[in-house]
């Protein structure tokens, strides 16, 4: 009974509650079914300007009063602030913009305007209310400046250039404050573009504009302020489309076997600006490898063409093309590679015989060519004075040669052997060999240098010798004939054999029977 009771006290103060609420509901419509708001939060603006809030009342009231906006009754219009709502006392939901007017002579500062939003039929203040508020930042005068960076461009004609442009306020608070602007000083065929983030300025040229330097000017205005900036803008005229030209300054080379070589290949620009220029070579033989040395560049270069070969490498006579491409542009040119067998490499050595000589005695010089083959070679005879003499000599099946040389001046002499090769071996060169050439000793004194007087006494000496001579001829005459006046005695000889005596005229000994001589 008592539990009984106590449910009926608990269900009649819920019964109370639930009356009371409908009461506070009549009084209060949807206060929890609809809401006030307002964006941005703050705004800057100047004395004497003015700037606007968006405000949104949102969600639904029972019976659909009008909503009434206002501005908290604590009178900012005292403070030099007014307002106004584009769009009030209507049913929610509903956007409004609410527009703000500062006084001239309005103190920068930041100042809190208060909103609030008024069913019709509930008292104001009251709990049927809904409030925000936003805040209006006022400040000192308004001014800005203008840049435009870089401060000069050049272009061809037909290119575009960019600029970027600075805007600067004087007072922080107005950052993002628009800014109107217009460009001048473009000339003919020239438009330009604003750039909105970054800010930015793009002049657009053309073929048509005339190549010269123009002063671009860039004119901003906000809130009455207007300021411009300068910037210079050169066009030049449109270059010829880029080209190159590509040559080789050796048409051809010989190369054994084995070996290596290289041509040098010069890129020349020809028009335009300047490209990167890359190189191949394509016809190459087989057992051969190349390299560019540089193998790209802008022209005018010059690169380095080796090529090298195996000793497998199959003689002939190849056509290489060496090929520059620049992008589509491309250029070639044909060089000669002409490989030929290989050959064994050939060695000389070389002498001389004797090291010193004198003037007008003979050098003999020998020496090996190795391996041995039956050729020529030459054999270089070098003078203290620079001159130079080539002596061509022969060979034997061995390889041996020799030569013999009278120099004809004194002083240091070198001598040395080269050869040019064959088929089949190398050509090669002996190291040069020494030797040195001595005066002449001076001559001895003649038998006349000897004699006072020379040739003079001896001549005067001979005459009188032969005047002595044929004076006693004369007297030996005269005894002659004296005696032949005398009877002659008759003439004999002696045998060889036994000595006997015997007659001019007899053929035998009379002694002995010897046949005389």
């Amino acid at each position: 009974m008592f539990g009984l009771k106590r449910s009926s006290r608990i269900l009649s103060t819920l019964i109370l509650i639930l009356i009371a609420c409908g009461s506070v509901g009549a009084i209060l419509p949807g206060a929890f079914a609809w809401g006030l708001s307002a964006s941005p939060g703050t705004r800057n603006v100047v004395p004497g300007g003015s700037t606007s809030f968006t405000v949104y009342v949102t969600g639904s009231i029972p019976g659909d009063p009008n909503v009434n906006l206002m501005v908290d009754p604590i009178s900012p219009a005292q403070l030099g602030i007014t307002w106004s709502f584009t769009v009030n006392n209507v049913p929610a939901p509903f956007v409004s913009t609410m527009v703000v007017n500062i006084d001239p002579s309005k103190s920068p500062g930041t100042y809190p305007i208060p909103i609030a939003a008024n069913p019709a039929g509930t008292p104001y203040p009251g709990p049927g209310n809904q409030a925000t508020s936003v805040n209006v930042v006022v400040g000192g005068a308004f001014d800005f400046s203008l840049t435009l960076s870089p401060p000069s461009l050049t272009v061809e004609q037909g290119q575009t250039a960019r600029y970027q442009i600075f805007i600067t306020y004087s007072d922080p608070s107005y950052s993002g404050t628009t800014i109107n602007v217009d460009v001048l000083g473009l000339g003919p065929g020239i438009n330009y573009q604003i750039v909105p983030s970054p800010p930015g300025l793009n002049i657009l040229t053309s073929t048509a504009t005339p190549p010269g330097t123009y002063t671009i000017t860039l004119r901003g205005s906000a809130m009455g302020v207007v300021h411009q900036t300068t910037a210079l803008l050169t066009v030049t005229a449109k270059q010829p489309p880029f080209d190159f030209a590509i040559e080789s300054t050796t048409g051809s080379q010989t190369v054994k076997a084995g070996r290596s070589t290289s041509f040098t290949v010069n890129i020349m620009l020809v028009s335009g600006t300047a490209q990167l220029v890359t190189l191949s070579l394509s016809g190459n033989p087989p057992d051969t490898t190349y390299s560019f040395s540089p193998n790209s560049g802008n022209p005018s270069f010059s690169s380095n063409l080796g090529i090298s070969t195996g000793s497998s490498a199959p003689p002939g006579t190849y056509s290489l093309q060496i090929t520059g491409q620049a992008g589509s542009v491309t250029h070639s040119t044909t060089v000669q590679l002409v490989i030929e067998r290989p050959t064994s490499p050939s060695s000389i050595s070389l002498s001389v015989n004797p090291t010193t000589i004198t003037m007008g005695d003979v050098i003999s010089v020998s020496g090996v060519l190795s391996p041995g083959v039956a050729t020529t070679v030459d054999i270089i005879y070098h003078r203290s004075d620079g001159f130079e003499l080539t002596r061509h000599v022969a060979t034997s099946v061995s390889g041996a040669f020799s030569d013999s040389f009278t120099p004809d001046m004194e002083g240091p002499w070198s001598v040395l052997a080269r050869w040019g090769g064959n088929d089949d071996l190398e050509g090669s060169e002996s190291a040069a060999a020494s030797f040195l050439v001595e005066a002449a000793p001076p001559p001895q004194a003649s038998f006349l240098d000897q004699i006072p007087g020379g040739l003079t006494t001896l001549i005067i000496a001979a005459i009188a010798i032969i005047a002595i001579i044929a004076v006693a001829a004369t007297r030996r005459g005269h005894k002659t004939d004296n005696i032949s006046r005398q009877p002659m005695a008759s003439a004999t000889r002696r045998c060889s054999k036994c000595g006997a005596e015997v007659s001019l005229s007899s053929a035998f000994c009379p002694s002995c029977g010897e046949r005389l001589q």
